[in-house]
């Protein structure tokens, strides 16, 4: 199966893009049988939807049977290197995921009433993937992106908010449109308060008696 290659035009030249979450459709007819312990073998999170066995062209004619996967990574990935776990169960070709949580309500067409529904009970997630917060209401999602971006911003020693665009903008998708559209201000804040705690404390420390 070919992985098709994406480019940038960064300033350093051409180059595959990397990302940690990408996505591609199984088919029943095709995959192996076993192909669920196929994808946990890899190790990583990952879900399916539900056996999307409704859907309809828009001729009015019935879609082939099939499953959407999501698959994520902890570190970014290139498309052949996601390509791999892709071709093991016979799935198309990957294709990056812009974001987890629209693409996990896309799975049961949460937000397309015009499309067959699927039950959320039905949505599977494998390696610890935890899907509840992408089928919550937007503002409680937004929440939780924020807190898990003060988290990372914590974890890593973060205190400029360009630091933590520039990473969202490569590898979190979500962090990336939550912070494009809703929460920018407040992460903002935070991180300004932050810095500057960090910055008397240091000075305190460095003091000496006389």
């Amino acid at each position: 199966m070919t992985v098709y290659h994406m480019s940038t035009s960064k300033s350093s030249g051409n180059k595959t893009r990397r990302t940690r979450t990408y996505t591609c459709i199984v088919y029943p007819d095709s995959a192996p049988d076993n192909w669920r312990d196929i994808i946990d073998g890899y190790h990583i999170e990952w879900a399916a939807s539900p056996l999307h066995d409704r859907d309809i062209n828009a001729d009015g004619s019935a879609k082939k049977p099939h499953w959407h996967v999501l698959l994520c990574w902890d570190s970014v990935k290139t498309p052949e290197q996601a390509g791999e776990v892709a071709q093991a169960v016979n799935g198309t070709i990957v294709q990056p995921v812009q974001s987890v949580r629209a693409l996990l309500r896309y799975m049961c067409h949460l937000d397309n009433p015009d499309k067959a529904q699927y039950d959320k009970a039905m949505l599977e997630t494998h390696g610890g993937l935890d899907a509840s917060s992408a089928l919550r209401t937007a503002d409680v999602a937004v929440s939780v992106l924020v807190r898990d971006m003060l988290s990372w911003c914590r974890d890593n020693g973060v205190t400029e908010l360009c630091d933590l665009m520039d990473y969202a903008a490569e590898c979190e998708p979500d962090w990336w449109d939550a912070l494009l559209h809703s929460c920018a201000y407040v992460v903002g804040q935070y991180l300004k308060s932050r810095r500057y705690k960090l910055e008397m404390q240091a000075l305190q420390g460095g003091r000496t008696d006389e």
